[in-house]
């Protein structure tokens, strides 16, 4: 009979550790394919930050390139929560030539006995277990899957920005569809910094959304505008040299603007032209794309600040352009009284 291992989980999203658990099911077991079964709600675990039609398409992502690795939707047409027991009633019902095994983390089989009927669960499947952490046993009756490296909690480091445990259109596809984009912004700055960013972006979205304009693009921008602005001197000049190396000519406040936006697209995968733009420019507001200059005067007059911007602000809700171009008239005069040579920052 074919052998199909049952990977489920809440693949929130899927990582390349997901991968390698898959590989070594594969190469230790004997299995023909492995299907990962992403959940519709998992009953011991909190609820989905990412819809289940997201997680799904992010695992097709992940898994297109490798003929044994299938996408099985099937928890979608069972009855919520998603237990384990009616997943595997239902497979042996579609598939009775099948022998099925279910691939799980040390966490979860050292919490088995709370699962629904985990003692017929026992008769009806072999369970195949990955360690999560030295400390966990593995059950008797489960087979141990050996690994190289206890695999950390990749999911929820990639929601939290650490997006290389995952592929690239894995992590193009978060971005275009704004999932975790709030949580992996606020991992690139100090805590000081995000109630900036927070603060205006929501100032940007309220003047984009009063002048019809994409508040989409607007949220993208602003939250990752100040992605580079935490970074030490020599990092600045180490991207810069990578990517513009006479930029680092001009002034040091322009530096991070140009370094995040290249961040943005190099390791966020941001292609908007528009989004980066507005990244790129939002320091001297030198770009006049509608999102480039909402970005630039949600910076410039964010209420957190701590000085009184109502009256441009008001402007802005009306008409962005005079807003823009009075703000920019303002930010040339007061640097120019402060001595700065205003042709350094333009």
């Amino acid at each position: 009979m074919k052998r199909i291992g049952c990977f489920g989980g809440s693949f929130n999203p899927i990582h390349t550790g997901h991968l390698e658990i898959a590989k070594q099911a594969i190469k230790q077991c004997g299995l023909q394919e492995v299907w990962f079964i992403p959940s519709l709600s998992t009953p011991l675990k909190e609820n989905q930050s990412a819809s289940f039609a997201h997680r799904a398409e992010m695992i097709s992502l992940m898994i297109r390139p490798y003929r044994k690795m299938k996408l099985c939707t099937i928890e979608a047409q069972l009855s919520t929560p998603s237990y384990t027991i009616n997943t595997v009633d239902f497979l042996h019902e579609q598939f009775p030539e099948v022998t099925f095994l279910w691939i799980m983390g040390s966490d979860q089989s050292n919490q088995f006995d709370q699962w629904k009927e985990n003692k017929r669960l026992l008769e009806e499947i072999e369970f195949i277990v990955y360690p999560r952490n030295d400390t966990d046993k593995i059950p008797s009756g489960m087979k141990k899957l050996e690994m190289a490296a206890i695999l950390p909690n990749a999911s929820t480091r990639i929601r939290e920005g650490l997006v290389t445990d995952t592929s690239a259109k894995v992590v193009r596809y978060m971005i275009e569809n704004q999932l975790y984009i709030e949580a992996i912004a606020k991992s690139m700055v100090s805590p000081k910094r995000w109630l900036h960013v927070k603060s205006m972006c929501d100032l940007a979205c309220r003047i984009a959304q009063s002048n019809h304009a994409d508040i989409e693009k607007v949220r993208l921008a602003a939250l990752f505008h100040d992605c580079a602005k935490s970074m030490k001197e020599d990092e600045l000049k180490a991207w810069l040299s990578f990517c513009y190396p006479a930029y680092i000519d001009q002034h040091p406040s322009l530096w991070h603007q140009i370094v995040g936006a290249e961040i943005a697209k190099r390791k966020f995968q941001i292609r908007d032209p528009e989004v980066l733009a507005a990244i790129r420019h939002h320091v001297n507001g030198t770009h006049r794309s509608m999102t480039a200059m909402i970005v630039y005067l949600a910076d410039k007059l964010d209420e957190s600040r701590g000085y009184d911007s109502s009256a441009e602000i008001a402007t802005a809700m009306k008409d962005v352009r005079k807003a823009y171009e009075n703000v920019r008239a303002s930010q040339r005069e007061y640097l120019l009284k402060e001595g700065v040579d205003v042709q350094s920052i333009e």
